[in-house]
């Protein structure tokens, strides 16, 4: 990619070939040649710029940074912002801003019961803290796909028959209305309503009949102990997912369903360095993950072949091999007209439906709770966690009438 500087508002790319979703990819934003030139990606963490002296252009500019707590586990830390005047939407209505870091989210969930923060984030929300009718929910969907991902790699998984009965073997209705918040369901690799989505073109639907006469028409026959064989080996697999609340109710309506199918899951919850050390080496026989999708269509790091080997942090977590939906990948993100892109993405989805690859489930939400309103929060669908900031220069507390009174 050739890059130049037309004039002082102006950068041009010129790209070898066409990409239609570069734009999108264009989301971290510049960042000063004076300050960072010389400072190589790995030492970029521990650089001033990434700790006490950041400099930017958001609405809001650092003030300072307060350290409590002597050890790791006893650490907290405040970072206090301040309302930049110069900032290209105008300056914010907030006179300050402050983040607050937390070691755990128990502490996270006391500092919010005794008001010391506005606003925070939990994976699940507590029961005392639902039931306090000062506090708003806010639920942003992201525009993200929690999907369980069938490892062709791994042995169970690699008939068609199998992942494909799985699929329609799963209720993910019943998945849906099990969960806290509404959302929309995820049946194929592009999200409802995406540039080049088809209702046609999706996931089987549940029909547990059908998954059962095709697993027995596969040489897959349910034994006394209940659980389906093939030639002396069992059809049992491992699903590993995350250890939050909500997944764990997902995995385990996945497993009743599945046994009920004569297969036996045994399902593996993990969090923080481990599950990020079984996702990277693809240490699965299944996965239950989310992936960020965003604005466009291109989902070629998670299906295309080239994406497979997880020695280079390749995010097809499925393994997944098509010629066919190679090609289709290729073409759709190599077409800027959105019409001729949608018809090049149908051989990709078509591929997609036959070889069922994953189990599509439902698109996660952000849930963001304050207390009481605040003017400007816009809960519309997000790429990511911190996009709930996009309209932060707008966000008021409260709006009032200021009177001197006699002393």
């Amino acid at each position: 990619i050739k890059i130049a500087a037309v004039d002082d508002q102006t950068v041009t790319f010129t790209l070898p070939n066409v990409l239609s979703s570069f734009p999108y990819h264009m989301t971290n934003g510049l960042i000063p040649e004076h300050i960072l030139k010389d400072v190589q990606p790995h030492e970029l963490r521990a650089h001033p710029f990434n700790t006490l002296q950041p400099v930017g252009a958001g609405p809001f500019a650092w003030q300072k940074l307060e350290i409590a707590g002597e050890t790791p586990e006893t650490r907290e830390e405040q970072i206090a912002l301040r309302p930049f005047e110069r900032y290209h939407a105008g300056k914010p209505k907030l006179s300050s801003f402050v983040i607050h870091a937390f070691h755990d989210a128990d502490r996270l969930k006391r500092s919010f019961e005794r008001h010391e923060l506005t606003a925070a984030y939990f994976e699940s929300v507590p029961e005392r803290i639902a039931a306090d009718d000062n506090v708003v929910t806010n639920n942003f969907m992201l525009s993200a796909a929690n999907m369980v991902f069938f490892r062709q790699g791994s042995p169970v998984f690699a008939e068609a028959q199998v992942r494909k009965a799985l699929v329609q073997g799963a209720n993910t209705e019943s998945i849906l209305a099990s969960l806290d918040y509404p959302t929309r369901p995820v049946r194929s690799p592009l999200l409802l309503g995406q540039l080049g989505y088809d209702k046609t073109l999706t996931q089987p639907a549940y029909d547990p009949a059908a998954a059962g006469a095709s697993l027995e028409a596969a040489g897959w026959k349910v034994g006394s102990d209940g659980i389906r064989a093939k030639a002396g080996k069992s059809l049992r697999f491992t699903l590993w997912a995350s250890d939050t609340p909500e997944i764990k109710t997902v995995t385990q309506k996945l497993q009743e369903d599945w046994k009920r199918l004569g297969v036996q899951v045994e399902v593996r919850h993990a969090g923080g360095a481990e599950l990020q050390r079984v996702v990277a080496t693809h240490d699965y026989d299944a996965l239950l993950y989310g992936t960020s999708i965003g604005v466009d269509p291109d989902v070629f790091v998670y299906w295309h072949s080239s994406q497979i080997d997880p020695r280079t942090n390749r995010l097809n977590f499925a393994e997944y091999n098509s010629k066919v939906a190679d090609e289709g990948l290729e073409a759709g993100r190599t077409r800027n007209d959105p019409g001729l892109r949608a018809v090049k993405y149908r051989s990709f989805l078509q591929a997609w439906q036959r070889d069922t690859p994953a189990l599509g489930l439902y698109q996660p939400r952000y849930t963001y709770l304050t207390y009481g309103s605040v003017f400007g929060l816009s809960t519309k669908t997000i790429n990511q966690d911190t996009d709930r900031y996009n309209t932060v220069h707008d966000w008021q507390i409260r709006q009032a009438p200021v009177t001197n009174m006699p002393r």
